[in-house]
């Protein structure tokens, strides 16, 4: 399989370039700037999955998408939590199997890669080969732009309804997919959740995440944002953690080590253009941050991102016990072990029609309460 790095295949005028993408890795890298560098995008991407959240986690302009909706390689609930964002305008269009993204006046990305975790794992040993096409030549870009809205305006691309996706989630219950590679199994979730577990979802439902820990949130933003941390930044950030977790003294080795070590590996953390698997695998592999284990760092990315993310702890693994949910290779004991865990809490949040990933901690710690009680 290629490996991760890109080259240039043609240069076309000054600043005008094209690069071929040779694998997930740099093809993710290449749409994460091209939504960095503009206010708006159009994409033409034929599936999609719910790693769209991952991948324009930075991103907040307006956004066109046009999808294969009744096609079971979309995720109609992964669509209809992209038709919920702010500025965002969703079609479909049955038989598109376009790979298009598009930064209007900026670049372009023109390949094989859908949406999705299938497409843009970077696992060296995931199953997919991908390859695309970036581009920034303005004749390009221009042409690119009017095939665009010639297809938005076409009589065959449709809006879509409440009911359109629900015959779209009754014809992937037909045709069920293999799960996004990762290096271990992800089990399904039963096919029957109990009771209690449904009651409780449909309350915690109702809570505003970003809202929550809108605190903690800016926080982190606030670490990024500097060239430097200082020794008040790291304690202030450890605080925060013991509050969440009441072990404060794990925290020390994180305010000894090199302050400049804690910023990079923060930043690796945060970064979408990576997969979740790389950067937690860097991060304890350089040992970035010390005294951090993925439980921690799970913390960290649910605050920083509650549509993405959702921690992995003894609440989690009590409630997964508990509810015979609990599955070998799927915990926060390494990066690929919480990789799982995030596919199956995927899953298991679609099944119970909550908002966001991060509603799955909060219905954890419902239970945990209630069954302390």
């Amino acid at each position: 399989m290629p490996g991760r790095t890109s080259f240039i295949a043609q240069t076309v005028g000054i600043g005008s370039t094209k690069e071929f993408l040779g694998s997930p890795a740099s093809i993710r890298r290449a749409i994460h700037g091209l939504t960095a560098r503009t206010k708006s995008i159009d994409l033409a991407v034929a599936f999609i999955g719910a790693e769209w959240h991952r991948l324009l986690a930075n991103y907040s302009g307006s956004m066109r998408v046009i999808c294969w909706l009744r096609h079971p390689a979309t995720d109609p609930d992964a669509v209809k939590l992209l038709m919920n964002r702010p500025s965002t305008f969703v079609r479909q269009r049955n038989g598109l199997h376009t790979k298009v993204y598009l930064a209007p006046g900026t670049g372009a990305v023109v390949g094989s890669a859908n949406l999705s975790q299938h497409a843009l794992s970077e696992l060296l040993d995931a199953p997919q080969c991908e390859a695309a096409l970036l581009t920034s030549d303005r004749s390009l870009i221009s042409g690119i732009s009017k095939w665009f809205s010639s297809l938005w305006n076409d009589h065959a691309t449709t809006g879509i309804t409440e009911s359109d996706l629900q015959r779209a989630r009754e014809e992937r219950k037909r045709f069920p997919l293999p799960h996004p590679h990762t290096i271990n199994a992800v089990p399904a979730p039963p096919r029957e959740l109990p009771k209690w577990m449904i009651l409780m979802a449909k309350n915690v439902a109702k809570i505003d995440l970003r809202k929550r820990f809108k605190h903690e949130r800016d926080l982190i933003q606030s670490l990024l944002s500097k060239n430097t941390l200082s020794q008040q930044d790291i304690s202030k950030l450890a605080d925060t953690l013991a509050s969440w977790t009441k072990h404060r003294a794990v925290y020390r080795r994180l305010e000894k080590q090199p302050r400049q070590r804690t910023l990079s590996g923060l930043k690796i953390l945060v970064d979408e253009s990576r997969d979740i698997y790389d950067r937690l695998d860097e991060i304890k592999r350089k040992k970035l941050l010390r005294g951090l284990r993925i439980p921690a760092l799970s913390i960290l990315l649910y605050w920083s991102r509650p549509e993405s993310y959702v921690p992995f702890n003894a609440k989690t693994k009590a409630f997964l016990q508990d509810a015979k949910m609990a599955h070998e290779g799927m915990s926060a004991s390494s990066p690929a072990c919480y990789q799982t865990w995030l596919a199956y809490a995927e899953d298991l949040r679609a099944k119970l029609r909550l908002p966001l990933m991060g509603h799955i901690d909060r219905l954890v710690t419902k239970y945990y309460d209630t069954r302390a009680v």
